[in-house]
């Protein structure tokens, strides 16, 4: 029993280990994007980022501002016109 206990505290700290580092790039690319430092994206700066994205991954595909405002929107759960870190993240599937 201990074993297995030793064994699944092992996995915990090894996925938290993995996925500290992404999420900090993830706060590190909104808080980069955020250019009124409030801690929310506003439509302007969700635009922004989403164009340096496609700069940076070149893969991705590209929308239109319209489709873009839509997934802003969506986005947007509380809709008072801004959009938070973890919103975001959800967005783009970090």
């Amino acid at each position: 029993m201990r074993h297995i206990i030793a064994l699944a505290a092992t996995v915990a700290l090894a996925v938290i280990t993995v996925n500290a580092p992404a999420r900090a790039d993830e706060d590190d690319w909104f808080k980069r994007h955020d250019y009124n430092h409030d801690a929310r994206w506003n439509w302007k700066e969700f635009r922004r980022a989403h164009y340096q994205w496609l700069k940076d991954h070149p893969g991705e595909a590209h929308w239109s501002d319209r489709r873009l405002r839509q997934e802003f929107n969506r986005c947007d759960v509380d809709h008072d016109g801004y959009v938070h870190c973890d919103q975001v993240r959800t967005f783009h599937h970090w």
